[in-house]
């Protein structure tokens, strides 16, 4: 049987078996490479493809072209050059960079605040991880283990994960200071208690405030979020393009960062509150506590 595996940057597959070739997207997770219905497992330095009745190895051969060189580490790198909000752009395997939806990574990003930072990794979040500089590497535990972030002169971070293995991140966004929300104004504009020139009106996300960072639509992946509160007390969402409609809506005192009260809106969704506190420019949404969303009138928004 003669098999061949082609895998290209862009994370697409060709799979050659006895001369019946097919295409499909492959993705990569823990180190195994899902193409199609088939797993393809690294061992010892070859891909095993296995069922219950065999198992076939694969060697590798590297092509000419395409092999990733890297820009040199920044070896005057200082904490400060490693703050902030940085977002995978590749992923290292083997010497070859693939697209971080290849690696299940597309949207995984590290938040350096300092002596702590965020990571998500695979769509998880672990925040809270504590960070220090070792000369020009900025160094963080994970789950046991010492992890190495170096900046390379092109301005990228790259975290080696293992031999052959690393992420590499560009830059994306300031971290707010101290990695704390904005406060609130210490009075409410009152046009919540206004409904008639709130409602049939619709509202778009212009920022949010995630993990300590505030974040535009644009790096939060360029989809709509936004709302329409109809005057027969339903309202319309949009989450991250997934149009949800017919929910309805009710009008009270809602909570505010600052710990007290104001009067509002409250959107029911699926039996989760999603509490909306106006501000000078229109609304902030916390959205189950997972971050304050800021929305603007689409007329008036960026």
């Amino acid at each position: 049987m003669e098999a061949v595996l082609t895998v290209s940057a862009d994370g697409m597959a060709e799979i050659d078996m006895n001369g019946d070739v097919d295409v499909t997207q492959c993705v990569m997770r823990d180190g195994v490479i899902f193409a199609d219905t088939m797993a393809f497992a690294m061992k010892d330095g070859q891909l095993a493809l296995s069922d219950d009745e065999m198992t076939i190895l694969m060697s590798r051969e590297k092509p000419e072209a395409g092999v990733y060189e890297s820009e040199p580490v920044d070896e005057t790198a200082e904490l400060d050059s490693f703050k902030g909000v940085w977002t995978v752009s590749k992923v290292e395997a083997e010497g070859l960079m693939l697209p971080p939806a290849a690696a299940d990574m597309e949207g995984d990003m590290l938040t350096v605040y300092g002596d702590t930072c965020d990571l998500t990794f695979g769509g998880e979040l672990l925040d809270g991880l504590s960070c220090r500089m070792n000369g020009h590497q900025l160094i963080f535990e994970l789950m046991g283990t010492e992890c190495v972030v170096t900046r390379h002169t092109d301005g990228m971070l790259r975290f080696a994960l293992d031999e052959g293995f690393a992420i590499w991140y560009e830059y994306t966004g300031d971290v707010a200071e101290d990695n704390a929300v904005s406060p609130e104004p210490d009075s409410a504009p009152t046009a919540a208690a206004d409904a008639d020139s709130v409602l049939e009106r619709k509202y778009v996300m212009t920022n949010a405030d995630v993990n300590g960072c505030n974040m535009t639509a644009a790096m939060l992946g360029g989809m709509e979020y936004s709302f329409v509160l109809h005057t027969d007390g339903s309202a319309d969402f949009v989450l991250a393009d997934s149009v949800i409609t017919n929910i309805k809506w009710t009008q009270g005192m809602v909570p505010t960062i600052a710990g007290g009260e104001a009067e509002g809106f409250i959107i029911d969704y699926f039996g989760q509150p999603l509490d909306l506190v106006a501000t000078e420019k229109g609304f902030d949404m916390n959205y189950l506590d997972a971050m304050l969303m800021h929305f603007e009138p689409e007329e008036t928004a960026p």
